[in-house]
């Protein structure tokens, strides 16, 4: 997210904290990106609709305490969704938890121009890729969905997670580097 965006989504938070139409276009804003989040960690559409609904809630009743100069708006509304997620799992114990990852979002999606050929190769590439992530710790998922499917900074992912950007940068190099090695002996067979 580059600084103008930034910049002007917490202002309409701050905005919202009284105007309700700049609360509505935070909450079009943000629908977009927090309900598909917390679906990829509970996997069941009225349970993510629940949660949803929560974390929109306690937006709502906390968007005063939203202080732009200890994180950007996004950075606290995710922060809030991964916090209600986890409450969800707590009150809910025996509850399955789904793959972190949601694995359609990976999927190399073939061109018109693609051969019979490089639709196949393409098809072994997500065999590949979902089995690699099932084999991942869930804290490997996690920072890798923040990272590059979230498209999060290394500091936003810090501040969700409450760790420090460094220790971001090696758990992302661990991940990789994880991922890599199951890969690789899969990929020397193609």
């Amino acid at each position: 997210m580059d600084e103008e965006t930034r910049a002007f989504h917490n202002d309409l938070a701050r905005r919202a904290c009284t105007d309700e139409a700049a609360f509505t276009e935070l909450y079009t804003i943000y629908i977009e990106q927090i309900f598909p989040f917390v679906m990829k960690r509970v996997g069941h559409r009225e349970t993510c609709e629940d949660i949803v609904s929560d974390v929109f809630r306690k937006v709502f009743l906390h968007l005063r305490t939203f202080n732009p100069k200890r994180s950007s708006f996004r950075t606290w509304i995710f922060r809030i969704a991964t916090n209600t997620v986890i409450d969800h799992y707590r009150v809910n114990r025996n509850e399955r938890k789904p793959s972190f990852v949601d694995l359609s979002e990976l999927a190399l999606h073939p061109s018109d121009d693609d051969s019979p050929h490089d639709l196949v190769l393409a098809e072994d590439q997500k065999a590949s890729i979902r089995s690699c992530l099932t084999q991942l710790p869930k804290r490997d998922e996690e920072v890798l969905t923040l990272r590059y499917i979230q498209d999060l900074s290394n500091q936003e992912i810090a501040d969700i997670l409450e760790i420090s950007p460094n220790h971001v940068g090696v758990l992302l190099h661990r991940a990789l580097k994880k991922m890599k090695g199951i890969l690789e002996p899969t990929t020397s067979t193609l």
